[in-house]
């Protein structure tokens, strides 16, 4: 924020099936404003797929491998508040 002050999102994705049976299924970053937060907090889209027993959301990297997501950091593109 420009003066200084905090605000909390938590990052809530959305679930989007890419056939008719639902069976592939990826996922798409979302930061859900906390209590009391008017703004909004924008990321790059993203196709993620989420670990059934763990819970962790991760990305297919250009060599087909799993990667944890991890939005950038202000230095490196940050999310846009």
């Amino acid at each position: 924020m420009p003066g200084g002050e905090r605000e909390g999102f938590t990052f809530q994705p959305y679930q989007q099936a890419y056939d008719s049976f639902a069976i592939l299924v990826y996922w798409h970053p979302y930061f859900a404003p906390d209590t009391g937060v008017f703004d909004t907090l924008t990321v790059q889209d993203a196709l993620l797929t989420q670990d059934p027993n763990t819970g962790v959301y991760s990305t297919i990297t250009d060599g087909g491998n799993l990667a944890s997501y991890n939005p950038p950091t202000r230095s490196s593109g940050a999310p846009t508040p």
